[in-house]
């Protein structure tokens, strides 16, 4: 099957799903990159259109390609929002988004689904309208949340669903199958995250901790506190097998969890600070 299309996006999820429909539609027209992208996600993004003999094109251009060619359709995941007046089609354009629509529409969806306790998540595929990740649903699928899972877990079990389920996506897309046309009212909007998440409080409790460590995990900054002029980061946060566990130095049993540190002084200074 050959379908004028262009892919908008980057990272890994989005060269699978680049690289999927790919497969099944034909190679894109062009590949439009997002803008403010690290070096390393803006090689491998160029590599990827390089394979498929797209244009690879700024996010600029790529808007000017699409407002001048009205019957080119675009893939969407891992990109910024599309400007209304390229709406110019209900069905124009099929977006990635990694959630279970329509909960935690919006920036972060996996990160607020950790730390809100989700015990799943998922990603859905959805029509692009005016209003951000509200467009009708042509395909979902979910995956479990596990107690000890982080963030760059979430976004593995993501990007496993997306190779398996683009093709699946791109038939309903094509067919004009909805799966549900649902309503945002009454779920969690997913609002951008600032670095200050990581920043923790004495008050932080235990479960609120391991919720913060398991999205402050790398390449996203790590989790910590600020006590005697030191900024003193945290490895992980863990939840201890038993109230007997052996702890090593830079270890710090905190509620039904363990605090993990570089260094044995790390670990002293937390104990000051929460008090313990």
């Amino acid at each position: 099957m050959h379908k004028r299309w262009c892919f908008l996006g980057a990272k890994n999820q989005g060269i699978l799903a680049m690289r999927t429909a790919s497969h099944f539609l034909g190679p894109p027209e062009a590949v439009v990159f997002p803008s403010n992208l690290g070096n390393e996600d803006f090689k491998l993004i160029r590599i990827a259109a390089n394979e498929v003999g797209a244009n690879f094109l700024s996010k600029t251009k790529g808007f000017e390609l699409l407002r001048k060619d009205s019957f080119l359709d675009g893939l969407v995941c891992r990109f910024d929002i599309i400007p209304n007046k390229l709406l110019t089609r209900p069905n124009r354009f099929l977006n990635i988004h990694n959630s279970l629509l329509p909960r935690w529409r919006g920036v972060h969806p996996l990160q607020w689904a950790l730390l809100e306790g989700d015990d799943e998540a998922g990603i859905t595929y959805h029509l692009c309208k005016k209003e951000v990740d509200s467009g009708e649903i042509v395909f979902q699928s979910e995956f479990p949340i596990s107690p000890d899972d982080t963030i760059n877990h979430l976004f593995e079990k993501a990007e496993n669903l997306t190779k398996k389920c683009t093709v699946l996506a791109l038939k309903n897309w094509l067919s004009g199958r909805i799966i549900e046309k649902k309503t945002s009212h009454g779920h969690p909007y997913a609002k951008r995250l600032s670095n200050e998440i990581q920043d923790i409080s004495s008050s932080c409790s235990p479960f609120r901790l391991h919720r913060i460590s398991r999205i402050s995990q790398p390449p996203w900054p790590r989790a910590f506190f600020r006590h005697k002029g030191d900024r003193v980061e945290i490895n992980r946060v863990i939840f201890a097998e038993s109230q007997s566990v052996s702890l090593t130095d830079s270890e710090v049993s905190y509620g039904s969890f363990i605090v993990e540190f570089e260094k044995k002084e790390q670990a002293e200074l937390f104990r000051e600070f929460m008090s313990l």
